[in-house]
């Protein structure tokens, strides 16, 4: 535990079964997904990717890290979306330096720190735009978008016939497409 360098982390990540992030020296090994965490992804990906056909972005799901400008913090969001050319901080284009967007399925063992030190230090990503985060346990969106003062603004988005908006984009996509094969627990039970 601690006081890695960075270099002893990307050594380590080259080998490695499991994927983990850093920060400050610290390796942090990554939590297993669900399957509906996975669900929610890819059909998020899929919509996005759809809505955005033709605009030059895409979204680059799960295995790409993305390096804290002004830090040494290397996360995997579990999207990522580009517009025009990708830019990468390492020759095997593994860590990304641009995200338009990054989007963060929530589970309850990461929640509080994606929204918490995690949104804090994508902040300083100044090509980040819009931090979208999704719960696996209900139809519901959060958009955080940066506004041209650097503050953010936060829109919600809750129900199955709620449509999410990501204004870096121009682009609405249904919560309905996003979460299309995830069979939500009976409320109440």
């Amino acid at each position: 535990m601690g006081n890695h360098t960075v270099a002893e982390y990307l050594a380590l990540e080259e080998v490695a079964e499991y994927r983990s992030e850093y920060f400050e020296g610290e390796i942090f090994a990554m939590a297993g997904a669900t399957g509906e965490h996975n669900l929610i992804a890819k059909e998020c990906s899929r919509a996005i990717d759809d809505a955005a056909e033709g605009s030059g972005c895409q979204t680059v799901l799960l295995d790409m890290k993305v390096r804290i400008e002004g830090s040494s913090a290397y996360y995997y969001p579990d999207i990522a979306v580009v517009c025009d050319k990708f830019q990468y901080e390492d020759e095997k284009r593994q860590i990304l330096k641009n995200p338009l967007i990054i989007i963060e399925v929530l589970s309850d063992s990461t929640e509080a720190q994606d929204r918490g030190s995690k949104f804090h230090r994508y902040k300083q990503i100044s090509s980040l735009r819009e931090y979208v985060l999704i719960s696996q346990k209900e139809p519901q969106i959060d958009v955080f978008f940066k506004m041209n003062d650097d503050s953010w603004r936060l829109d919600s988005y809750a129900g199955l016939d709620a449509k999410m908006e990501l204004r870096s984009l121009g682009i609405h996509v249904k919560l309905a497409d996003i979460y299309r094969r995830v069979e939500f627990a009976a409320q109440g039970s």
